[in-house]
């Protein structure tokens, strides 16, 4: 289980939706856009998962460098600070 303090899951409108995902509420919640561009899942930088999906998407992309592969991830993902030094 993966604890959050208060102040950032305030800042990042972090909730945990019916699946049990955490789930962050973005700007662009009125837009017609799919629901993962609008509330993307939260990958806390702490997490094993978040790892293995890092690394997953870093072999799916040919290893790509950090730059590819952040941008693929952050379609779907909410990506805290510190994911980046994983892939250097």
């Amino acid at each position: 289980v993966i604890q959050l303090d208060f102040h950032q899951t305030l800042a990042l409108g972090i909730y945990t939706d019916k699946s049990g995902m955490m789930r962050s509420r973005t700007r662009l919640q009125y837009s017609k856009l799919s629901r993962e561009a609008k509330e993307p899942i939260f990958l806390p930088t702490e997490s094993l998962l978040t790892k293995l999906i890092v690394l997953d998407f870093h072999l799916r992309l040919l290893h790509g460098g950090p730059v590819l592969v952040l941008s693929h991830l952050r379609r779907n993902f909410l990506l805290p600070k510190g994911v980046r030094q994983w892939l250097e």
